[in-house]
């Protein structure tokens, strides 16, 4: 049985920049049982943010470009920590709406 957790996360922004944290913490074990943080910048025409997931496990890295009124485009990259021997390690999406 896993027992009751308390779950609190938190975001901070200044001038573009932003922090994001989130922690678990399960009463019965006494520890943190998950957590992660994510730190990002914004302007009006693109965005760009980093991510450590799944307890550091997983890293996400993403960029989005608006280029005018009518295209937008984005790119992001998974990294995990944890895959399977021998196998891809990097995830690559990209994308773009005209």
């Amino acid at each position: 049985m896993q027992g009751p957790t308390f779950t609190a996360d938190t975001v901070l922004g200044r001038n573009g920049f932003l922090f994001g944290a989130e922690a678990q913490y399960n009463l019965n074990k006494g520890a943190v049982t998950r957590y992660a943080s994510a730190l990002a910048y914004t302007a009006p025409e693109y965005a760009v943010a980093l991510h450590g997931l799944s307890n550091f496990h997983t890293f996400s890295a993403s960029y989005f470009h608006r280029v005018n009124a009518d295209v937008e485009a984005g790119a992001k990259a998974i990294y995990e920590t944890k895959a399977a021997p021998h196998a891809a390690h990097v995830t690559l999406e990209v994308g773009t709406k005209v």
